[in-house]
């Protein structure tokens, strides 16, 4: 999209986001669960008000909650997930109206970064004597109000008194803090690691939320929705076959097909996947996907922990994470 579509879309998305603050009508108050702990990783994207405090009242419009709940009721997800699920869905929401406007913000900040980072070059090449300064050139624009400012202007200056002044200015910055930090930070981070948009590697802030809750969502369902299959398999040594018989149920009830199924409606339904059209086997491609590079570690470290208990020579174990079997 150009540069209109583009800031036209960042607008949309803000009023998006606003308006699960602001009670209109009959929307349906949300309340955010508040977790004893203070990692929430269902409520990774969450809003904070002016005094960087966690927002706790939310308003979803009605159509949209029936909507919302009727997912859940197709996909047999018990009533009593639907609270922290709904808040994994509203913080989708949240991901989705604000990944464009961060792309755009760490692609204009990193711009600005290299332009400074040139100028940082030059002036050292000036000041060690590798160019010689001849002239400069000053853009400026006249202050008539607050926020209000006249047409460009351009002056240029040249001759040995200029430059040299200029030169001092230079030599000047260079004993100020700002400069050292700047070229601190340029060393010890941008040298190292490449200019980042904090995406971790993917193409955009989308594609790494999406991945984000991919990998959240499949670890809170099978354990939420496995419990009862969990706790049988601590009584596992005294009533084995309950066990077994709780897993097969469990297994077929919410295979991990269908897990995904539902990981990808939700992320549908969010924004956070753009594509409507997707048909159920699409999705289903999709969100595995995703999840493959967490489940083939995952594989990879349990064949690690049957081999090294394959070769245990005084008949000690080490038990697996049953959460991996699900």
């Amino acid at each position: 999209m150009n540069k209109a579509q583009l800031e036209r879309k960042i607008k949309q998305d803000g009023i998006r986001r606003v308006n699960y603050f602001i009670r209109k009508g009959n929307d349906v108050v949300f309340n955010r669960p508040i977790k004893e702990v203070f990692f929430d990783p269902l409520g990774h994207d969450k809003p904070f008000d002016p005094d960087a405090k966690p927002i706790n009242v939310f308003y979803i419009p009605q159509d949209e909650y029936k909507k919302l709940m009727q997912i859940f009721k197709d996909h047999e997800i018990p009533e009593y997930l639907y609270t922290d699920l709904t808040w994994a869905y509203l913080n989708m929401c949240f991901a989705s109206t604000n990944a464009l406007f961060r792309d755009k913000f760490h692609r204009d900040l990193n711009a600005k970064r290299k332009e400074l980072y040139k100028l940082f070059d030059l002036l050292e090449e000036i000041l060690s004597k590798k160019k010689i300064l001849r002239g400069f050139t000053l853009e400026t624009r006249d202050i008539l109000g607050e926020r209000k400012f006249g047409p460009l202007k351009s002056k240029k200056f040249s001759g040995h008194i200029a430059a040299r002044f200029i030169e001092d200015v230079i030599n000047k910055f260079k004993e100020a803090k700002m400069y050292e930090m700047l070229q601190r930070e340029r060393e010890e981070i941008y040298e190292k690691y490449g200019f980042t948009d904090s995406t971790s590697g993917k193409k955009n802030h989308e594609k790494q939320s999406q991945q984000y809750y991919c990998n959240v969502l499949f670890d809170y369902l099978r354990q939420e929705l496995f419990r009862p299959a969990y706790n049988a398999y601590s009584n596992v040594l005294s009533d084995p076959k309950k066990f077994e018989g709780i897993f097969k149920k469990m297994s077929r009830k919410y295979s991990r097909n269908k897990r995904y199924l539902f990981i990808g409606k939700l992320m549908i339904f969010s924004g956070l996947i753009q594509d409507k059209e997707l048909i159920d086997s699409e999705i289903i491609d999709q969100i595995e996907k995703k999840l493959l590079p967490k489940l083939q570690k995952e594989k990879k470290h349990i064949a690690e922990v049957e081999e090294r208990n394959r070769q245990s020579t005084d008949g000690s174990i080490e038990i697996l994470n049953v959460i991996t079997l699900f």
